[in-house]
């Protein structure tokens, strides 16, 4: 039975293509919120096709969703413009712009960085203090206090937002203090007003910081068991996040010039940002790769490989070149090691997701204390059970995790260092 069709979605056949044995398409062509997608899929048979196209319904029906919200949230930011300021008086809005144009804005801060600090000004910093004038006795610590733990609480932004707002205003006016002319602004006014000083009654017990989550040694063998049954074409991918511990971004950018099978090492050098993405398309790069420097930004990182991942990798390797050859790309070879359908580099996006969920559903995985699962665990999974295990010293496991000195690892997973440390009381009579 096929699928109601909908406009700006199209089933159609093609005799050009059907010498090639996918004669049926699935096009996509549409608007959302003012910029063309117009992707499209071939297929040998029609079912397949109809197939295609109803899960392509469904995808454009979440999409015009989303575009429809953000619309929505647009309109309800739309602020009249500013009212003309008296001579010489600079208004905080004008201090903001040009703080995110000129020490935010790539290559001076990361896109990510830059994204972020735009995103809390726009939707919780500016409606409130865009007018304000610059100067010591209006930027008050108790007036900045009272927008980050009163104003914005009642909007209902969560603890974690209003401290990122805080760390936001500490920028900006850490930078405005030398850029700004004597005597307008003598003091940073949101320094240290940390979350001890934002949180409301009921966000006491709170916790900011990310705690590990890491899986048992049972669970993620069952997790790629399971992927690999079900998901194949996505256990590779699962089983390097689990063995090398790498960030989900590293290796989604990884590429064969990087790794060498033979002597079981890789060298993480870039890794995938949807925030990278997303600046480098507005700034007009439609083909923007969204890559970069690793989060620490250091290029001596290698990591040694399992007997499993230099196994799979091998497999791998001449299953997308047969690939990339039945598409008839003579001549060349795909550069990353992990491939989606479509022979581009496989991004963290929903079917990753999607079936990282789908296992821990199917298996019921939850951690220790039942919190569910996210994709970060298994970087958690790889660290705790290094340690644990207890082959492996503390300084490799923080050089395979990127670190930069063990200290870091030791203060992340200090939970699992103290359970395999000697006991200095063993032994000891009293």
């Amino acid at each position: 039975m096929s699928a109601p069709r909908v406009p700006g979605i199209t089933l159609r056949f093609d005799p050009k293509r059907a010498t090639t044995g996918l004669g049926w398409g699935v096009f996509v062509d549409i608007r959302l919120n003012g910029k063309r997608h117009s992707p499209s899929k071939f297929f040998a048979t029609e079912e397949a096709a109809e197939q295609a196209y109803a899960s392509a319904v469904t995808t454009v029906a979440e999409l015009r969703a989303d575009a429809a919200r953000e619309a929505a949230l647009d309109t309800a930011l739309a602020i009249p413009p500013l009212p003309r300021a008296p001579k010489g008086t600079l208004l905080f809005e004008t201090l903001a712009l040009r703080w995110l144009e000129e020490a935010c804005k790539p290559p001076q801060k990361t896109a990510a960085t830059y994204m972020n600090y735009k995103g809390l000004l726009q939707r919780h910093l500016l409606p409130i203090m865009r007018t304000w004038p610059v100067s010591d006795e209006v930027l008050s610590k108790k007036r900045l206090k009272d927008v980050l733990k009163i104003d914005l609480h009642a909007k209902r932004v969560s603890l974690s937002t209003r401290v990122a707002c805080q760390r936001c205003l500490s920028a900006l006016f850490t930078w405005a203090l030398s850029e700004l002319p004597p005597k307008q602004l003598q003091i940073n006014p949101a320094l240290k007003l940390g979350s001890r000083l934002l949180r409301q009654a009921d966000e006491i017990d709170v916790r900011l910081r990310q705690e590990p989550n890491p899986m048992t040694r049972v669970q993620v063998e069952a997790f790629l068991a399971w992927q690999r049954t079900e998901r194949p074409e996505l256990y590779e991918f699962f089983l390097w996040l689990a063995d090398e511990g790498s960030r989900v971004g590293e290796v989604s950018a990884l590429q064969w010039a990087h790794v060498d099978l033979a002597r079981g090492k890789a060298h993480i050098l870039k890794s995938f940002s949807a925030a990278q993405r997303k600046f480098e398309r507005q700034q007009g790069d439609e083909d923007g790769c969204g890559e970069k420097d690793t989060k620490t930004h250091r290029s001596d990182q290698y990591v040694d490989l399992s007997d499993r991942v230099v196994e799979t990798l091998t497999a791998l390797k001449s299953a997308n070149l047969e690939r990339w050859m039945q598409r008839g790309r003579y001549g060349k070879q795909a550069t990353h090691v992990f491939l989606n359908g479509d022979l581009q580099p496989r991004r963290p996006d929903k079917s990753v997701y999607k079936a990282f969920r789908g296992a821990c559903h199917a298996l019921d995985l939850k951690g220790q204390t039942g919190k569910p699962f996210t994709i970060h665990c298994l970087r958690d999974t790889f660290a705790t059970l290094a340690i644990l295990e207890g082959k492996l010293d503390l300084g490799w496991v923080a050089m395979m995790l990127g670190h930069a000195t063990e200290e870091t690892l030791k203060a992340h997973y200090y939970k699992w260092v103290r359970l395999v440390a000697d006991n200095p009381l063993a032994g000891v009579k009293r």
